[in-house]
């Protein structure tokens, strides 16, 4: 493998075959096929382990916290949780997930229907839908956030 493993986040990956890949600030995160998710490199905060038990459909290691979508569609999240991008997670079923990288402090994640919520900062507009209303709880000053949520846009239907 190649790249700056300064922190073991390129080597060794922990023995197994693998579904799914996530490399993040330092640290990476892998789905098994059985479901597990296993991550390795920088630990400081906790993104690496201890992993949320139970099986998982995606994984996403970001800048210094991991989060997975579980089987039952349930998003879990890890690691530091300085600027709430670990919890709470919003209410819902969701399908992809993905925690934000370098320097990021922020989450988002796919409903089951199709809508985008985000959480965590918001100190540039991470967590705030394009063009909308914010709904924020604090303000981009002082860091604070709350779930927003963003309508579904069809990327693959040029007639609308």
């Amino acid at each position: 493998m190649l790249g700056d493993n300064s922190r073991g986040q390129v080597s060794p990956v922990p023995a197994g075959t693998y579904t799914a890949v996530s490399a993040g600030k330092d640290h990476s995160c892998g789905r098994q096929p059985s479901g597990t998710v296993v991550c390795w490199g920088n630990n400081d905060w906790g993104q690496a382990s201890p992993v949320p038990a139970g099986s998982h459909t995606a994984v996403s290691a970001g800048n210094e916290h991991s989060c997975g979508v579980q089987t039952s569609g349930s998003v879990v999240c890890w690691g530091d949780n300085s600027r709430g991008q670990v919890s709470p997670v919003p209410s819902g079923t969701y399908t992809a997930v993905s925690a934000s990288g370098s320097h990021g402090s922020h989450s988002c994640g796919v409903k089951t229907e199709g809508t985008v919520v985000c959480w965590g900062s918001n100190t540039s507009g991470q967590a705030t839908p394009w063009g909308g209303a914010s709904g924020q709880e604090g303000t981009p000053e002082n860091g604070g956030s709350a779930p927003v949520r963003i309508l579904p846009v069809d990327l693959l239907d040029e007639t609308k």
